[in-house]
């Protein structure tokens, strides 16, 4: 019997639940790297995951990353109706600005 393929939402699920036990399993965030690697191309197969973005967005500010990470919020923002996200990335972009 055949495996089934994920699909790409599937995967994209599947990438940004790896990136969060990369980040959640390095003690002095030596898994980022990696993790953004993951959190990219999980928000290019699925775009409208806003936690995703959210999760791309704390990885990019911990590299320093700014500019970045302000993408991502705004990008979360774009795609969750959900308010307590939206709010979170607001928050967030609000810090960033500052």
């Amino acid at each position: 019997m055949a495996a089934k393929s994920l699909s790409n939402a599937e995967r994209g699920d599947a990438l940004f639940k790896r990136a969060k036990l990369k980040v959640d399993m390095s003690s002095q965030g030596e898994r980022i790297d990696s993790a953004i690697a993951d959190l990219v191309e999980s928000v290019k197969l699925r775009i409208d995951n806003a936690k995703a973005y959210c999760f791309l967005a704390e990885c990019y500010e911990k590299k320093g990353m700014v500019v970045e990470a302000k993408s991502a919020y705004e990008e979360s923002t774009k795609v969750q109706p959900e308010p307590m996200t939206s709010a979170a990335a607001i928050e967030a972009l609000k810090r960033l600005s500052s």
